[in-house]
């Protein structure tokens, strides 16, 4: 509980990203980079508890998926580009992943190979072709395997 509130921290943060969510999906609007890192850095890496770090990711990798649908973008396909090349092979990142994440560097290295058209897919989740084996980001695939 937070300042007196009834609510749960994890409960305020899962509510507010909802909220963003909500209202990112429902207009022109997007994330900006600046934006999205600040949320980076407060949640995914430097969030109160691991579930603040896991609602996070989670959402982060909403937007990976709303990129790939094509409907309500919570950021831009450029900025998630940001996020995997520059936000996740940080060691404040790789130092300490998680399941939720891996998962979540999962999915960013899978849809930028998909914007750089070297992984064909409709759906990330369940089943893409490797098109061609130059894949964006093995560098930071390979920092996660010899850190963790």
């Amino acid at each position: 509980f937070v300042g007196g509130s009834r609510t749960k921290h994890a409960d305020q943060i899962s509510g507010r990203l909802s909220f963003l969510g909500y209202v990112l999906e429902c207009s022109p609007l997007e994330v900006t980079r600046e934006q999205v890192d600040l949320l980076w850095n407060e949640l995914a890496v430097g969030g109160v508890s691991d579930a603040d770090r896991s609602l996070a990711l989670s959402w982060f990798c909403q937007g990976t998926d709303a990129i790939m649908k094509g409907d309500g973008l919570l950021f831009s396909s450029e900025t998630a580009l940001h996020v995997f090349n520059s936000r996740m092979s940080e060691e404040s990142y790789t130092n300490n992943l998680s399941k939720s994440g891996f998962s979540c560097l999962r999915a960013f290295f899978l849809l930028a190979n998909h914007v750089a058209n070297r992984i064909v897919a409709n759906d990330l989740h369940t089943h893409y072709v490797v098109a061609d084996l130059d894949l964006v980001g093995l560098d930071v695939i390979w920092n996660v395997a010899l850190r963790c």
